[in-house]
């Protein structure tokens, strides 16, 4: 897998194919962003402009890269994706666009995003999708448009690593039907066949997961109070008019 995973996905938002990509993912992340508040919204890699959260109302856009990837006028952290120094509980959103597909452990850096979200914060999660047009196109290429590297990931297998580091899933859709090209050019036939017969034939995953925690309860409601048993009957002792006999 590769050593900078995070340069690896800014590197590729930088090329014509990443540009439109991110013009489409920036759209779908625009009506996602709209009924979420608060403080903080962490960017894990991905485009380092952070233009996929500039449509968010959150006060403040944080992006989280590497050395080669951290400009120094942002508002960034330097840090690794499947280790994030951030606070538990101190953010309310944080957006993963395509690190999944190219780091040695998706599972952990799920498990490092449910620590540094608040209660009830949203996970974003962005993916290719192998099911699509384009992604079955990549994949028999020799020569991908693709991240190096990357690995395609299905939408079972990422629903299982959520449901395992305990989030809930609250959205899942594909989008940008059809095959991208560097130009502005379309292929209607292929759009329009996605729209009738493949809802989920978009070349790009978004994965909306909010973070479930429990509220406490006290362990005699959740199992139920035990019965104490009843004392056992018994005679009160009378007085009696038969004597002692001493010896």
């Amino acid at each position: 897998m590769n050593e900078d995973p995070l340069k690896v996905i800014n590197d590729w938002y930088l090329r014509p194919i990443g540009k439109k990509i991110l013009k489409r993912e920036w759209m779908e992340l625009s009506k996602a962003f709209a009924t979420l508040y608060g403080d903080f919204l962490v960017q894990i890699g991905g485009d380092s402009h952070l233009t996929l959260c500039s449509p968010s109302p959150i006060t403040h856009h944080i992006y989280l890269g590497s050395l080669s990837t951290v400009s120094p006028p942002s508002l960034a952290i330097i840090g690794n994706p499947e280790a994030l120094p951030l606070m538990p509980n101190s953010c309310e959103g944080i957006v993963v666009p395509h690190v999944l597909e190219v780091v040695t452990d998706p599972e952990r850096v799920l498990s490092e995003a449910y620590l540094a979200l608040r209660p009830q914060g949203l996970l974003f999660i962005l993916t290719f999708n192998l099911m699509s047009w384009w992604g079955c196109w990549q994949w028999m290429r020799r020569k991908s448009k693709l991240p190096e590297g990357m690995r395609f990931l299905s939408s079972t297998h990422l629903c299982a690593l959520l449901m395992r580091c305990d989030y809930h899933i609250v959205k899942k859709e594909t989008f940008c039907r059809g095959i991208p090209h560097r130009q502005e050019k379309k292929i209607p036939i292929l759009s329009l066949l996605g729209r009738l017969f493949f809802k989920r034939s978009g070349c790009i995953r978004l994965i909306i997961a909010q973070k479930q925690v429990e509220a406490p309860t006290l362990v005699g409601l959740a199992t139920g109070w035990k019965k104490q048993r009843n004392p056992v009957r018994a005679h009160c002792p009378e007085p009696s008019a038969r004597k002692e006999i001493h010896e």
